[in-house]
């Protein structure tokens, strides 16, 4: 069952480019550009003709700039959950005639909404159902076919976008990101989970991708959170990797921006849900930026970041309802502004692991084989402190998930390495922003509320990172806002702050809030 550009039909010869029911014209002009914008919109912004013809706005202004434009998309909101439900109707041996009908009727219903017709569709839609048949057959579910299952979301809502964008005139070629992203070798210790649904691609500048695509149409729409190996096997970049592929397309083509489109406008000084004052950063740094979304933060997935930063590429954070309004600028300007705290991120479902030792102090190694325990779990590790007798950690489910077979190895494994202590119920609040150290003197009075919390451990990795709190999830809330307040309201400098969550909301189209 091996995977290729378009559905695997029986004898059919494997094609680079969509199934023949959407061939695009064979003739197209070449414009000879390396001036590359990469422009990704998530599940919820490409779920509806509004959200497309947004897009197709969106295509048309950035060609007007002379940009040539990379379009990836994720798959249609909620089709990723159906994905692994009907994955895990094949593991429990239930039927899947009713999930893949709710896929069908899902993308069948934005055909028609759009214009669009259903034969667009339906060779993945049979190829989906070949899959699942085949699976049946050999009674068989590795990672490798998880991993192809979950790639027909993407493959599905590109092919309704860009017939729709040639319908409206959009020179568009559709193309298999699987041809154009292949991962890195992953280390020989890798599990196999690892090796096919978490895959990691280089950041070097792709010569070979940015002639390739050069000598095409001025637009290109392709998928995210997928690539394809050295042997032609479908791999994911992680769920919610589509960020991700925005990020190494854009590095590999040298983009002159990414630009991440979503529902909301950005990032901003507190989640808005719990501040509705909480302010708009417009700029912020690649290394503050990923600390906040690995404390919290949620607006980007964590492995997005690293790609852009390593090639000096900006990050904009912009909202598909309201394209017109000011976002987020992720950049290495940044790098440049005072010092400063610029926002608070906070989390409430933490594990929080401790082990405690006396005889590990001064002996060579401990630490390391008890940070390998996780490694050979294929668990990351959130914040770590250590002291003669201890080390405690914590780990974030949304990253790594653990059930409670995969839960009890661990424990088992860590407990060889001193007395455990595990518990699932922890919570963080961490302070961001540049050159944290150097602005402690402004924390004292703001702090103050933390010291009658239950801290469990506290992090401060570098001057240029977060500064982390853990304790019980109830203090959480308690702190952040008292924190909040001291920090983060009154006169901000405001080329780094801008509105609050308040006043863009109502900045939105009728009845199209965030």
């Amino acid at each position: 069952m091996g995977s290729g550009a378009s559905p695997p039909l029986a004898g059919a010869q494997k094609p680079s480019r969509r199934p023949s029911c959407c061939t695009l014209p064979q003739k197209r002009l070449i414009i000879a550009s390396e001036n590359w914008i990469v422009l990704k919109f998530g599940g919820t912004s490409v779920a509806s003709p509004e959200r497309w013809e947004s897009i197709a706005k969106i295509i048309a202004e950035r060609r007007r700039e002379g940009h040539r434009v990379l379009v990836v998309c994720s798959a249609l909101s909620g089709v990723s959950n159906l994905l692994e439900e009907l994955i895990a109707n094949i593991e429990n041996g239930t039927p899947t005639d009713k999930t893949v009908a709710q896929l069908r009727r899902k993308h069948h219903t934005l055909c028609k909404q759009m214009g669009v017709s259903t034969k667009a569709v339906k060779p993945w839609l049979h190829s989906l159902s070949r899959l699942i048949d085949g699976i049946a057959m050999i009674g068989l579910l590795t990672d490798e076919l998880r991993a192809r299952i979950m790639a027909h979301g993407e493959m599905l809502s590109t092919t309704i976008g860009q017939t729709w964008l040639e319908s409206q005139g959009v020179e568009a070629d559709w193309r298999d990101a699987r041809e154009l992203l292949t991962p890195l070798p992953t280390p020989i210790e890798a599990t196999q989970s690892r090796r096919y649904l978490s895959a990691v691609c280089s950041s070097e500048r792709n010569d070979a991708l940015i002639k390739e695509l050069g000598a095409g149409a001025p637009v290109v729409i392709t998928q995210g959170f997928i690539a394809r190996d050295e042997h032609g096997r479908t791999v994911l970049l992680g769920r919610g990797g589509s960020d991700t592929s925005g990020a190494y397309f854009a590095a590999q083509l040298r983009a002159a921006r990414l630009e991440i489109w979503t529902d909301v406008p950005g990032i901003f000084t507190a989640n808005p849900k719990d501040r509705p004052d909480a302010r708009l950063l417009r700029l912020i740094g690649y290394e503050e930026a990923q600390v906040m979304v690995a404390t919290g933060a949620r607006v980007l997935h964590p492995r997005c970041l690293q790609p852009v930063a390593d090639a000096g590429i900006p990050l904009h954070i912009r909202c598909t309802l309201a394209p017109d309004m000011e976002g987020t600028v992720i950049s290495g300007e940044a790098d440049y502004e005072p010092a400063t705290i610029k926002a608070l991120s906070t989390r409430h479902k933490l594990y929080l692991i401790r082990l405690y030792s006396p005889g590990i102090w001064n002996l060579t190694g401990w630490l390391a084989d008890v940070t390998n325990v996780f490694r050979r779990h294929g668990v990351s590790i959130d914040l770590i402190a250590n002291s003669p007798q201890h080390v405690t950690l914590t780990m974030d489910p949304a990253v790594t998930p653990l059930g409670p077979f995969e839960e009890e190895n661990l424990r088992r494994d860590l407990a060889e390495y001193g007395e455990l202590e595990f518990h699932q119920n922890a919570g963080s609040v961490s302070l961001i922003g540049t050159q944290i150290t150097t602005v402690i003197d402004q924390l004292a009075a703001g702090l103050s509320g933390i010291s009658d919390s239950n801290i469990h451990l506290v992090n401060q990795a570098s001057s240029r990172d977060g500064l982390s709190f853990v304790m019980d999830p109830d203090d959480v809330d308690r702190v952040l806002n008292p924190l909040h307040d001291w920090l983060l309201t009154g006169p901000l400098p405001e080329r780094i702050f801008g509105p609050s969550w308040e006043e863009l909301a109502n900045q939105f189209p009728s009845g199209k809030k965030a």
